[in-house]
């Protein structure tokens, strides 16, 4: 009976006992209930992460291990014990990629080895818009010597000249095309145009 009420149950069946000496000894037999319930929520999400498919049910595999990740936070909490994340085995965990043996022989260590494969610990590639590589290419400039943004200011006043002539002559080429035909040349071999307001008015040449 006594065994019992340490054990931990999950459909039936006998998984482990909690250590009954150390809620003792920090003093917290009183949490025993939650802890054991704590267990057995963390016995079905594993249960569950067995029957997933580490392709395509990774994101759902992601936010089971998070989730298994929270559970051995209060778990640290109930048996008295601060949070601290290197004591969690993560590697333990269905589908991790992450080396066991490096692990456990690291075990409980902040340089904890991670797979660049593993669907539920591999640092996610961001998704990038527009916006974002546009910054991180202005970032680049920022950082390249003094040549290289020499050379990217010429080439964005060259830009902006060319923007400037294009669009100027785009905007000016009609009254220039309505400016001579309005102008009679009686006999005369030249004519003299200029800009007056933004329109083009004859004139002497003087």
């Amino acid at each position: 009976m006594k065994q019992r009420k340490y054990g931990v149950y999950h459909h039936g069946e006998l998984k482990f006992f909690v250590n009954k000496d150390l809620l003792k000894k920090q003093k917290v037999l009183h949490n025993l209930k939650k802890i054991k319930e704590l267990h057995v929520y963390a016995l079905g999400i594993t249960e569950l992460m067995i029957q997933m498919n580490p392709i395509s049910d990774e994101e759902d595999l992601r936010t089971c291990d998070e989730e298994l990740t929270e559970i051995e936070f209060k778990l640290q909490e109930l048996q008295g014990f601060k949070r601290d994340v290197i004591y969690h085995q993560f590697w333990r965990r269905p589908h991790c990629r992450c080396p066991f043996l490096d692990n456990c022989e690291r075990y409980p260590t902040e340089n904890s080895i991670v797979n660049g494969n593993c669907p539920l610990h591999a640092p996610k590639t961001p998704v990038k818009s527009d916006l974002s590589d546009f910054i991180e290419n202005m970032k680049f400039i920022h950082r390249v010597p003094f040549y290289k943004e020499k050379t990217f200011y010429g080439m964005l006043l060259a830009f902006i000249i060319f923007f400037v002539l294009f669009f100027g002559l785009a905007y000016l080429q009609p009254q220039l095309k309505k400016a001579i035909e309005n102008i009679s040349f009686n006999d005369r071999d030249t004519i003299y145009l200029k800009l007056v307001k933004g329109k083009w008015v004859e004139y002497d040449g003087r």
